[in-house]
């Protein structure tokens, strides 16, 4: 009877134990997604050293509940805007990070550094690093994978029709992701400025608007602002253009991105 009381009693201790645990890891989530909510949303209007900050508490705050899922996504965010700040050692010590905490998720961590390399400009590295992927998920990763192949490739005067046709046949498909729709629309808009198709890129470009004010970007708000002016001036549209370049030069202006600011400027100025 006494060794029946016993098993009964530590079972009890067991359920108490596992009740608090749970109910930590859920406050430990709860704590760390405030966070990263608040480092995206500096992220989102340019202030990199913000999102670190926040990116950082975030981690600490997984770290107490061991939730080896967003330590991960945490590291590579923090690999990502570490790397764009050029603190490159840093940023290599929290990719190390996320490869050691989910060696299973190799691949998509590699297709985060490409993306880092495309958005730096080194398409070179990007490409290179995008070769030894593989198709690992047939979702929403292969378009956006795709997406920047086609982008450098069009950098480095390579032939990407094949990736293009894929892109177009397929960017409908994921409508509910108002993030990643508005990447791929802006990128098909830029492509077709290129190529001279400015029909087609005015009708993608107004539709990365609509994603874009969804998603609550200002930085990749700003940006489609700036092409879809650029878009207006080559259909001889200038009334439209002066009053697309005019809200992307404010919106820089908000964002504190002098550079971009001087270049809407002396867009406005050479019309």
């Amino acid at each position: 009877m006494k060794k029946l009381l016993y098993i009964a009693f530590m079972l009890i201790i067991y359920a108490c134990s596992a009740g608090n645990d749970a109910g930590n890891n859920s406050l430990y989530m709860k704590n760390g997604n405030d966070y990263i909510n608040m480092a995206n949303r500096f992220s989102k209007s340019n202030n990199r050293n913000g999102a670190i900050k926040n990116l950082k508490l975030a981690y600490e705050q997984f770290s107490l509940g061991d939730l080896i899922e967003q330590k991960t996504e945490t590291a590579i965010q923090l690999y990502r805007n570490n790397y764009l700040e050029e603190n490159y050692i840093e940023a290599n010590r929290w990719f190390d990070i996320a490869v050691k905490l989910s060696p299973e998720k190799t691949n998509f961590l590699k297709f985060e550094k490409s993306k880092v390399m495309f958005e730096l400009g080194k398409f070179e590295a990007a490409l290179h690093l995008l070769k030894n992927i593989p198709r690992f998920r047939e979702d929403a990763i292969d378009i956006e994978k795709l997406t920047v192949t086609a982008i450098s490739k069009y950098k480095l005067g390579r032939s990407y029709k094949k990736e293009l046709g894929f892109i177009e046949e397929n960017s409908s498909k994921y409508d509910d992701d108002v993030s990643l729709h508005g990447f791929v629309t802006y990128h098909l808009a830029w492509l077709y400025f290129e190529e001279a198709e400015f029909a087609k890129a005015d009708s993608k470009i107004k539709k990365a608007l609509e994603l874009y004010k969804l998603d609550s970007n200002p930085a990749a708000t700003a940006d489609a602002l700036f092409l879809a002016g650029k878009i207006s001036i080559r259909l001889n549209k200038a009334k439209d253009a002066k009053n697309y370049l005019l809200r992307a030069l404010d919106t820089y202006k908000a964002l504190g991105d002098k550079k971009n600011a001087e270049i809407c400027k002396s867009a406005l100025n050479k019309m």
